[in-house]
């Protein structure tokens, strides 16, 4: 069974990208990295709409980071790489970081999500409006994974919510 279309949230091009050489070795010799997920091999057989839903400040893996291997290892013409925005306008701030699609990360101190993770995982509007719409809006009306509308609404004092934007 394969998929139809494919939405996914704050993905990494490769399971090592980004980790310093060092790291990586360290992984490798005590059997870590077994079974590796790589776009430019996998992406090469994608033929259906695909949707990356990213975050501007995800330091993990920076936005600039899927350039190449969305234009080259994706093969499919129909995808998009959708963008959020860190808002601190109201309570709570949201944060458009690697964490941002994660309800719960209590199972590190906040100080060590951030410094080890990108974040601290809240449940907030950018899971309602921007990570699980994306999926009601495949799954449950039909709508092709490059090709999302979303409306992330106001705060309280009816200022609109950074909207979303196509990246790439």
């Amino acid at each position: 069974m394969l998929p139809k279309q494919i939405v996914v949230a704050d993905p990494i091009p490769a399971s090592d990208s980004n980790i310093p050489a060092f790291v990586r070795s360290v992984i490798n010799k005590v059997g870590g990295f077994k079974d590796q997920v790589n776009i430019q091999e996998t992406g090469v057989g994608l033929n259906v709409p695909v949707a990356i839903l990213h975050g501007n400040e995800d330091t993990v893996i920076p936005k600039q980071d899927w350039v190449t291997p969305f234009n080259q290892f994706i093969a499919s013409p129909q995808k998009k790489m959708y963008l959020s925005f860190t808002d601190q306008h109201g309570y709570e701030p949201m944060y458009a970081n690697h964490e941002q699609a994660t309800i719960d990360t209590s199972f590190f101190p906040d100080f060590l999500a951030q410094a080890a993770l990108d974040g601290v995982g809240r449940e907030n509007n950018l899971n309602w409006r921007y990570v699980w719409d994306a999926l009601d809006q495949v799954i449950r009306f039909g709508a092709r994974a490059d090709d999302l509308q979303f409306h992330m609404g106001e705060w309280s004092d009816g200022q609109p919510v950074k909207p979303i934007e196509v990246y790439l």
